[in-house]
């Protein structure tokens, strides 16, 4: 199971293992999620849990997916310095409709808080907004 985040090292063009998130019994993933790093700081947004079954289909290499709850509302923090996972605040979990939602939040990390932005001109769907130079993108 993929339940890890690996770190990229230009220098030596390889990747290693960094830490396994937490929470995830056996043969859970989240799918469909976020990941922001900020300095040394990961965070890990929303997503959804899924369990794997393998090998219980027609041959020893099938795998059926099955969603185990709606959105998650969880933000994880990962500090790459020490080693540790803590949970943050949680910002709104809302979907407009099957074709996704027009709600924007902002989160800030020294405050722990969310804050609610205008509503997007556009319905989204699985999008992410990065902040570069003042703005969000």
């Amino acid at each position: 199971m993929s339940n890890w985040i690996s770190c990229y090292h230009p220098s030596t063009n390889s990747w290693h293992r960094l830490t396994t998130i937490p929470g995830l019994l056996e043969n859970q993933v989240i799918k469909s999620f976020a990941m922001v790093s900020l300095g040394e700081t990961i965070y890990v947004i929303g997503g959804r849990h899924y369990y794997k079954a393998f090998g219980d289909g027609p041959d020893d290499n099938y795998v059926q997916e099955m969603r185990l709850g709606g959105v998650r509302s969880s933000v994880l923090k990962y500090d790459t310095r020490v080693d540790t996972w803590s949970t943050c605040a949680r910002g709104q979990t809302t979907l407009d409709s099957a074709e996704g939602t027009s709600f924007a939040e902002i989160y800030d990390p020294v405050k722990d808080e969310w804050e609610s932005l205008p509503n997007m001109s556009t319905l989204r769907y699985k999008s992410v907004a990065v902040a570069w130079q003042g703005n969000v993108d």
